[in-house]
């Protein structure tokens, strides 16, 4: 069976929380970001969920520049990039296959933490994106 995504190609939005308590420019940074889609597999409504965990060997600070890399928690070659700039306040994230200069998911950018997150999570789960299912209908 395949999962067939909701012809309206709209995802689930989330707001996650913060890693305050991980060290100073850290807390700019989400614990785990979560994405999902509504669709359909074998005939029944299903929500397609993901979740992707910070990469503590992608954590780079430079100036006022922080980036942390977020990998799928269930394997793939799908990752996610935010990065927070300290001097504007404002957070930039993507999600890629493969890495850094290869095809682009989606991107999102904002200035305040909850509508960043819901821009960057509504892209939902890709095609080709490692997920779990739960069975809506």
């Amino acid at each position: 069976m395949s999962f067939i995504p909701d012809k309206k190609g709209e995802g689930i939005a989330f707001v996650p929380h913060s890693l305050e308590e991980e060290g100073q420019f850290l807390r700019f940074f989400p614990r785990s970001v979560a994405f999902a889609s509504r669709g359909y597999m074998g005939g029944k409504e299903v929500i397609a969920h993901a979740l992707y965990v910070p990469d503590l060997q992608w954590v780079r600070k430079d100036g006022d520049i922080c980036n942390v890399g977020y990998r799928n928690q269930l394997g793939g070659y799908i990752y996610l990039r935010i990065e927070y700039d300290a001097s504007k306040k404002t957070w930039f994230g993507e999600k890629y296959v493969n890495g850094p200069g290869y095809p682009k998911i989606g991107s999102a950018f904002g200035s305040a933490w909850g509508p960043f997150f819901t821009h960057l999570t509504m892209m939902g789960v890709a095609r080709s994106e490692r997920c779990e299912f739960t069975i809506v209908s």
